[in-house]
């Protein structure tokens, strides 16, 4: 599973992050010691044989000693920490052939046999340096090479204002008020207020997509259109979109530029598992705003928008297929998901055929709002064509925290929202958090391969999945007493 890869991450976000904003102090003295000893666990957990080969094709050395370090390639046991921080899972089985051969063999009076050791002697010392160096550079930290820039690594203020100016042909035009925007684990996202460009709101947000593969949304390159769509039809509260630049030159990866919406979050900070507010009203003013992005036409949504229906095996090859992918990125098997596939199995039959226009992602962390109204509709990564459901579904837990759920369907029928069953409820809510594993799954396992090197994606694969695995099992929990009580 590579643990070590999160060790180090964790080492990554702390020396760069954390460590160059404490002054001195007896706090700061220990992350320092943090850092030390999550390299040395991560050193010696590292399943990369490091000096192994060179020693297996020395011909020099005793066949004995040149066995064991071949056997230490595939070795899977991991060692204490042990004293010399040149032992690890892939040098142990080697340095104790040659610890044994040099305590047992006359090689101090033996010329040839001095030669052999000195090299063995050589080559540990070259291990141990190597790893103490990296001891010792866990502690610098490098505050120019933040942890966190997968995503729009080279958006900072400067080149942001020279974007600008060049892009809009205006050298007046001058920013302040430039900050990162907390939450979101995939892209940078970027507030400031600009001054000379009079065409223009005065606050503007910058949104960057994280790398080609991170996840499975097209990024900017659909939002934008949609939001565009969207924003003409001028009923639902989403931001004006203002320009869009799709060559990743500029700032490392796609980025567009939006309005900023009035309004704040409707909790405190941008937590998926944050309890809403107990506010009806805001439920219902959900309900008119998703009723209404429901009743849109798809026919003019641009072709840049990722399409998520069943092909010809319908909504039950859909399910057979999400079983296979659960099966191809979990680690290990879950009781639940599996109990949850055998009654969507069973239940898959109630799924209509209905299409429309899919946020994606349409929760309170994704949300302004000015007391009982919502003012701002944020984050369009997720935006596809595809089932209501899977809004619906996803919102639901969320919503009956608010409001009754009949009561919201309610109001949702009437903004022009199409038609969705209880059994759809049901299927949908359960589906939208599997769904959403394999999101994480896919991140988790990204990071592992080497391909993210960021703390917030090791973060997703240390916490979320049994997160939402519990959701899974109240949503399933509910569903079948609710079907008991129904048989009584």
């Amino acid at each position: 599973m590579n643990l070590e890869r999160y060790l180090l991450t964790a080492v990554a976000a702390l020396k760069n992050d954390v460590l160059p904003t404490l002054p001195p102090s007896p706090a700061r003295d220990q992350v320092v010691n943090c850092l030390r000893v999550l390299t040395r666990a991560a050193i010696g957990m590292e399943a990369v044989a490091t000096g192994c080969e060179l020693m297996v094709d020395d011909a020099t050395l005793p066949q004995s000693i040149r066995d064991a370090f071949a056997a230490g390639l595939t070795a899977q046991a991991i060692p204490s920490l042990a004293e010399e921080i040149a032992v690890d899972r892939s040098t142990l089985a080697g340095m104790q052939s040659a610890s044994q051969w040099l305590s047992s063999q006359p090689w101090c009076d033996d010329a040839a046999l001095a030669t052999t050791a000195r090299s063995l002697l050589a080559w540990e010392r070259r291990q141990r340096d190597t790893r103490l160096a990296r001891m010792a550079a866990a502690e610098q930290s490098d505050a120019a090479a933040p942890t966190a820039t997968f995503s729009g690594a080279k958006l900072n203020e400067t080149s942001l204002l020279e974007y600008l100016r060049r892009q809009l042909n205006n050298p007046t035009l001058e920013l302040e008020g430039y900050r990162s925007l907390p939450g979101g684990r995939t892209r940078k996202t970027i507030m400031f207020k600009q001054t000379g460009q009079a065409d223009w709101p005065e606050w503007l947000v910058v949104q960057c997509d994280p790398p080609v593969g991170y996840h499975a949304f097209p990024g900017v390159v659909s939002q934008f259109p949609v939001l565009e769509y969207v924003h003409r039809d001028g009923r639902i509260r989403s931001p004006q979109p203002l320009l869009i630049e799709l060559d990743p030159a500029h700032f490392g990866t796609p980025f567009m530029i939006v309005e900023r919406m009035p309004g704040s979050p409707p909790s405190a900070g941008i937590n998926f598992f944050a309890p809403p507010p107990p506010s009806e009203a805001l439920a219902l003013d959900l309900a008119r705003q998703i009723g209404m992005l429901h009743s849109l036409s798809v026919a003019p949504v641009p072709k840049e928008v990722p399409v998520m229906l069943p092909g010809a095996a319908g909504w039950a090859g859909d399910l057979e297929a999400l079983i296979a992918k659960i099966g191809s990125v979990f680690h290990g098997p879950s009781l639940t998901i599996s109990a949850a596939f055998a009654w969507m199995r069973k239940n898959v039959q109630h799924v209509a055929n209905t299409v429309t226009l899919v946020h994606g992602d349409f929760l309170q962390h994704n949300l302004l709002t000015d007391g009982d109204r919502v003012t701002g509709i944020l984050d369009w990564e997720g935006v596809r064509i595809g089932h209501p459901g899977e809004d619906l579904g996803y919102m639901r837990p969320m919503i009956e925290q608010m409001t009754s759920w009949d009561r919201f369907m309610e109001v949702y029928f009437a903004s022009g929202g199409p038609q969705f069953s209880q059994a759809e409820a049901d299927y949908f809510t359960l589906r939208a958090y599997i769904l959403m594993l394999t999101h994480i799954a896919h991140s988790r396992n990204e990071f592992e391969a080497g391909r993210v090197d960021d703390i917030r994606a090791a973060e997703v694969g240390c916490s979320l999945s049994p997160l939402f695995i519990n959701c899974v099992a109240a949503t399933l929990d509910k569903i079948l007493e609710r079907e008991a009580a129904e048989v009584r």
